[in-house]
């Protein structure tokens, strides 16, 4: 069982609803964990359903799960790879078959408003740059801070059915 590994001391599962996919029910968890800080690692992993494409959904999960869990030697070397002090998070390459390029496509806007809340300079990312396309990740919980620290709630994203790409959801994932 991967999750017997003396590596994780304790395992915390937080059942949300479904608004704003995966990003705002994540939210709501790094919320309720009101001391993120006591946590050393975070690891965020979903369902990943794509209503407009089922094929690519579990593609893209199967894609994911293999690049975050695949093993228990695997999860111990993204646990390694952790303890590098300049890594913060750490996630599966991007599903080529889906994102064709690293960039903000119709994202941008929203993540200024984003990142004007937590002093996140995100000029430099005018170039190509890469991103957990999917919101799976392992982060070190100090990480997050900033994104826990966001003003939002269930108003701030749309309810399903939203669009693919241009939300929200997605100017948080990048």
């Amino acid at each position: 069982d991967i999750f017997s590994s003396d590596m994780l001391c304790s395992l915390n599962v937080i059942r949300v609803g479904n608004r704003g996919r995966n990003v705002y029910p994540f939210y709501v968890a790094i919320k309720k964990m009101t001391a993120v800080s006591r946590y050393d690692y975070i690891l965020h992993i979903h369902t990943k359903r794509s209503k407009h494409d089922p094929i690519l959904g579990n593609n893209w999960l199967a894609h994911l799960m293999g690049n975050l869990m695949c093993s228990a030697h695997f999860i111990r070397n993204l646990f390694l790879m952790m303890e590098e002090k300049s890594v913060g998070l750490v996630f599966p390459e991007v599903l080529s078959l889906h994102y064709a390029s690293y960039n903000w496509r119709g994202n941008k806007m929203l993540a200024e408003a984003l990142a004007k809340q937590t002093d996140i300079d995100i000029e430099e990312l005018d170039k190509p740059f890469s991103f957990p396309a999917g919101c799976m990740f392992l982060a070190k919980a100090k990480s997050l801070e900033k994104f826990a620290s966001l003003k939002l709630d269930e108003n701030s994203f749309p309810a399903e059915p939203i669009p693919i790409d241009g939300t929200l959801a997605h100017a948080v994932e990048r």
